[in-house]
């Protein structure tokens, strides 16, 4: 009972997490649209008028103030650069493409303090409302067809991590527990978890139940690991703009690296006696045989590193929604951007702070996505519509577990996930005599679908 009431406070305390994540968000992105113009290349605000904007025609936006003036303002789509210039009352920007913008009176604005010649940019900000109002959703389903082509990739990669534990799952199968998964991330966040969902149906199919959740951990590894991977090579192409992603992302790469030595290396684990750290521990049955069973990916070198390369082709698909997403609002921003940004963004997502990651993908999205040059508002729009694509690319995993007719509770999944038979002397040294008795591999079977 304790452990009920635990459960749910601490559930209780990821959501308002998320609620107060989201809540804050909310406080920076506009609602109503904006006309700004800011000093070019600095960025300082020097001008805004709330509006309304229509959808462009002929490259132009119609931008009306809210209250005040009827007169309707023409402006160009992009962000057009040019200079101050005074036109009786109010000012005009003479663009670089020899257009000329009317701006509207200064006592319908903020104007700051302007001198004439100076260099300005001209930008409509549309609201959120505005945005999702024109949001071109065929550029959304181009998105979640490039999310169903990578989740082929993701469960073919499944099932090469799992037959490196010996554990045989048909693709039909795979395919189907991974879309769980999905649903239980994705729909039904706070409750239990899709990847410990994963694990237990898989864990119910053989007695190798240890090896089915490190299958599914070292799948999540491995995929963060690509992601991470991808930002690295990307930002090489814009190391000044995007510093603040290389110190994260090549400093990610470094902790996993350690990690990964320390987990391996036979005299690390002497050096810092893990196995006698291991056996002082609360949960030191459970860690003992999870660390049994990921040493065994130490032989299994070629399974990891195909691992690898298709996840590379997985995260290209995941990425490419934030990429139409941005294109369905209008977005311009180029697409190495995405590749530099999204990893960041999905790997901070993937920190187990709120359910689903909500809130925290929405703060980390308009944090990274402005390095990209993209507006805080349009930002959080293009996190809105990730989110619902992997919504909507989410209800399978619905329909696939009521055809199964199976029920899952926590209660379920810790009765199952707990009935290993008693830990044999290899595992209980830390998995180095299992991963000695274990012969190196060629390589894993090919995965069969």
């Amino acid at each position: 009972m304790a452990d009920k009431k635990r459960k749910r406070w601490f559930t209780l305390a990821k959501l308002i997490l998320a609620a107060g994540l989201i809540a804050w968000v909310c406080t920076l992105i506009n609602f109503e649209d904006h006309l700004v113009i800011e000093t070019h290349p600095e960025g300082d605000l020097l001008g805004d008028w709330e509006g309304v904007v229509a959808q462009p025609v002929d490259g132009s936006w119609s931008f009306r103030l809210e209250e005040g003036s009827d007169a309707i303002f023409s402006i160009p789509t992009g962000r057009p650069a040019g200079v101050l210039a005074r036109a009786g009352e109010s000012w005009e920007v003479e663009l670089e493409s020899g257009l000329t913008v009317m701006l509207p009176p200064g006592t319908a604005g903020e104007v700051g303090d302007v001198s004439e010649g100076q260099k300005v940019r001209v930008i409509v900000q549309e609201g959120l409302p505005t945005l999702l109002r024109r949001a071109n959703f065929n550029w959304l389903l181009m998105g979640l067809l490039a999310f169903a082509l990578a989740t082929v990739v993701a469960v073919a990669r499944w099932q090469l991590l799992l037959r490196a534990q010996n554990i045989v799952v048909p693709f039909r199968r795979a395919y189907s527990l991974t879309y769980v998964g999905y649903f239980f991330n994705n729909i039904i966040p706070g409750l239990t978890g899709g990847d410990l969902v994963k694990a237990f149906f898989v864990a119910r199919d053989t007695d190798r139940k240890t090896g089915a959740v490190v299958s599914v951990i070292v799948d999540r590894v491995v995929g963060l690991l690509a992601l991470a991977l991808i930002a690295a090579v990307m930002v090489l192409f814009e190391p000044v703009a995007f510093r603040e992603v290389m110190v994260i992302i090549y400093g990610f790469l470094g902790i996993a690296a350690l990690g990964g030595i320390v987990l391996y290396s036979r005299r690390i684990r002497r050096w810092f006696r893990l196995d006698v750290l291991f056996a002082k521990l609360p949960a030191k049955q459970v860690l003992q045989e999870i660390d049994a069973a990921f040493f065994i990916y130490r032989h299994r070198k070629l399974a990891l590193t195909i691992a690898v390369v298709m996840s590379f082709f997985n995260h290209f698909g995941v990425i490419s929604i934030y990429v139409f997403a941005g294109m369905a609002i209008g977005v311009e921003a180029e697409v190495i951007s995405y590749f530099i940004t999204v990893p960041v963004i999905n790997i901070v997502t993937a920190i187990p702070l709120a359910p689903g990651g909500w809130g925290i993908g929405e703060m980390a999205s308009v944090k990274f996505l402005d390095l990209a040059g993209i507006a805080v508002t349009e930002a959080f729009t293009i996190s809105l519509l990730f989110r619902l694509s992997l919504l909507v690319s989410s209800l399978p995993g619905g329909l696939f577990l009521a055809m199964s007719g199976s029920k899952v509770s926590d209660e379920e999944i810790q009765r199952e996930l707990s009935t290993d038979p008693p830990l044999s002397e290899e595992a209980e040294t830390g998995g180095e005599s299992a991963a000695a008795s274990e012969p190196p591999a060629a390589g894993p079977p090919a995965a069969s679908s």
